[in-house]
């Protein structure tokens, strides 16, 4: 996600780097009326890795993202354990997708967010990659 995005849902919220979350990967498992393609979800997958930007969050930041990201309908609040560049643990909130369906490609739009959000969150040059890879209806 944009840093500036994430600050126009949750003023005052932090980022603190990039994350990784082990044993999940990207999929695309909601079409989205809003994006009228495939949005972004992860799932369990043994020897993958995902990445995505760490902020830090008040309460009612997790409020506000819970109506963005229509939970606990579209998608549900979970509780995961990531990485830091560094390595150390933290526990982070991550949505995922409540009623899967089989892949949805994203559109072009949407696409290219999650490039400019990765390339913003300064993802790993290797998971960046992946994501421009990424077949899009574009």
């Amino acid at each position: 996600m944009l840093r500036r995005q994430m600050q126009a849902r949750c003023p005052g919220s932090r980022f603190v780097g990039p994350a990784r979350l082990r044993g999940h990967r990207l999929a695309f498992t909601r079409r989205s009326l809003k994006w009228q393609g495939g949005v972004a979800d992860i799932i369990p997958a043994t020897d993958a890795e995902t990445w995505g930007g760490l902020f830090e969050v008040s309460s009612d930041h997790v409020a506000a993202l819970d109506v963005a990201e229509g939970h606990p309908l579209a998608y549900e609040r979970r509780m995961v354990v990531v990485e830091t560049l560094s390595g150390a643990p933290v526990d982070a909130w991550v949505y995922v997708v409540v009623d899967k369906v089989s892949s949805v490609v994203p559109t072009l739009e949407y696409w290219q967010a999650m490039v400019d959000g990765a390339v913003d969150c300064e993802l790993p040059g290797e998971y960046l990659a992946m994501l421009r890879a990424l077949r899009h209806s574009g």
